[in-house]
């Protein structure tokens, strides 16, 4: 999983990268700050606990933790008809929801 912000003031994206780690990198005429690592999202996710998101993404960022559990567990590997299956199905279906 990986999380990105796209600005065209690098020094914004900085700041995050201070706070959270991360990279900056330049992407077209813009720079983007992206984090994969799962303790980096997790810092992250603890900022949107008390400073929640006002667009529809907040209901993307509000997943992500199952999705982390889901992925430990290695929901993405097991059989359709296993429980761990059956749960990232469900877990993919919400997921795919949010982007409409």
């Amino acid at each position: 999983m990986f999380i990105t912000v796209s600005q065209k003031n690098k020094y914004l994206l900085d700041i995050l990268v201070g706070l959270y780690g991360g990279t900056v990198y330049i992407q077209k005429e813009s720079f983007k700050w992206t984090i994969y690592n799962k303790k980096e999202i997790i810092k992250l996710l603890d900022y949107f606990t008390f400073c929640p998101s006002r667009s529809a993404k907040k209901n993307r960022l509000k997943s992500i933790k199952r999705y982390l559990e889901l992925r430990e567990l290695k929901a993405h590997l097991a059989s359709d008809n296993s429980i761990l299956g059956k749960a990232w199905k469900k877990f993919i279906l919400k997921w795919d929801k949010f982007e409409k």
